[in-house]
C-alpha cells in the first residue's frame, strides 16, 4: 500500500481469475494474511502503522481514534462508489449525490 493508499501490484498478483474471497496473490503468504477478503483490515493496519509513524507530529492517540470511528465507512462508501462506477451502474457525482442523502 503506497502513501496515496494505492495498492501496488506486479504481474501475476493483479489478477483472479475466478473470484474467492480466500485468494491469496502472494505465494509467500501461508497464512493468508493478504487474502482478497482481508484487504480492508490490511488497509486499516497499514494505516494504524503510519499512524505510529507519525507519532512525533500528530499524536497516536488522535489518528487512532479517527481511524477507528471513520475507516471502515469511508472505506465502505468508496468500494461501493468504485464498483458501481466499474460495473456502469453510476458515475462518480450520481453515487455520491445517492450515498448522501
Amino acid at each position: 500500500m503506497s502513501i496515496l493508499g494505492l495498492t501496488i501490484d506486479y504481474g501475476p498478483f493483479a489478477f483472479m481469475d475466478h473470484f474467492d474471497p480466500n485468494f491469496i496473490c502472494n505465494h509467500s503468504d501461508s497464512d493468508g494474511r493478504y487474502r482478497y477478503e482481508q484487504q480492508p483490515e490490511i488497509g486499516l493496519f497499514n494505516l494504524s502503522r503510519l499512524a505510529e509513524a507519525l507519532d512525533p507530529v500528530l499524536p497516536l492517540e488522535r489518528s487512532m481514534a479517527f481511524l477507528e470511528a471513520n475507516y471502515m465507512s469511508i472505506f465502505t462508501r468508496e468500494y461501493n462508489s468504485l464498483l458501481a462506477q466499474k460495473l456502469g451502474f453510476c458515475k462518480k457525482d450520481d453515487f455520491d449525490k445517492f450515498s448522501s442523502s
